[in-house]
């Protein structure tokens, strides 16, 4: 009986070890994955970091643009002394402005500070939309954007900037009316150094995808794990979860623009943080 315990002993010890290194090992492999998917969400929520800085750096390109289209003696003349004349000329300092940047605008009109359209450029009237109207009052009418798609078939935003006299008040509304699709074409559709399975996206404060790498989302709802109650009240971070539509585990990094009131997004697939480098 000794015999076969000192014989067993070893056996015991000798097992107990192997179970325990194996655990550990399991553990340190386990905690070594996480820690590289970690570093790798990390990696990804800067790569978020960049995107939404390029594209706040684009709005406030423009935006100052239109500050200083906003600002022609020409258009201000016009606004304080509403002659056939002054119109005339304020339509051809518009409309050359106008045919400078036209790949990228359908038009650009001067408006009263009821919104009706005293000249456009392109013969665009109707383009108040009132709740961007009173976002732009209420920012003493410095700078608004519309928040939603107008016209899905052939989509395009309008950006607001007050004109103002000499004393600063102000007299008038510079308003241009930008091409989304082509805005979409080029900043969301034709990225393709992120990631294969990369998503891009720009939601609006009620959770509406006003610009997609899939053109054919842009005005639908984002979809629920993307909410704005699912991500919280923070401006930028990231979130993992298991897509309610595909059932794909994913990961999306998620910045709130400074110069639009806008939201940039990009997910991938959970699985692209596992992938072999390509060489």
């Amino acid at each position: 009986m000794f015999n076969s315990l000192k014989v067993r002993m070893p056996l015991i010890i000798i097992s107990t070890i192997t179970i325990m290194m194996i655990g550990l090992l399991t553990t340190l492999v386990n905690l070594f994955s996480k820690s590289i998917t970690d570093i790798a969400i990390n990696g990804f929520e800067n790569i978020s970091d960049g995107y939404a800085k390029s594209l706040d750096n684009w709005f406030s390109e423009n935006k100052n643009k239109l500050k200083l289209y906003s600002k022609n003696k020409y258009l201000i003349n016009y606004l304080l002394n509403k002659t056939e004349e002054n119109k005339n000329i304020a339509y051809d300092e518009l409309k050359y402005e106008f045919d400078a940047i036209n790949n990228i605008y359908n038009s650009f009109s001067i408006l009263d500070l009821d919104g009706n359209t005293l000249i456009s450029s392109s013969n665009l009237n109707n383009i108040k939309d009132d709740n961007t109207w009173n976002k732009l009052k209420n920012n003493n009418y410095e700078f608004a954007i519309t928040e939603n798609i107008i016209n899905e078939q052939s989509p395009y935003m309008i950006l607001y900037s007050g004109i103002k006299d000499n004393t600063g008040n102000t007299i008038g509304v510079l308003a241009a009316s930008m091409k989304w699709d082509l805005f979409n074409k080029n900043n969301f559709e034709n990225v393709t150094n992120i990631g294969e399975s990369a998503r891009l996206f720009l939601m609006n404060d009620y959770d509406k995808l006003i610009a997609h790498k899939d053109p054919s989302r842009m005005g639908k709802d984002a979809s629920e794990e993307m909410s704005k109650k699912n991500r919280g009240n923070v401006d930028r971070g990231s979130i993992r979860y298991t897509s309610l539509t595909t059932g794909t585990k994913t990961v999306a990094a998620f910045n709130k623009l400074s110069e639009v009131p806008f939201t940039s997004a990009i997910s991938v697939n959970e699985s692209e943080f596992n992938s072999p480098i390509k060489q």
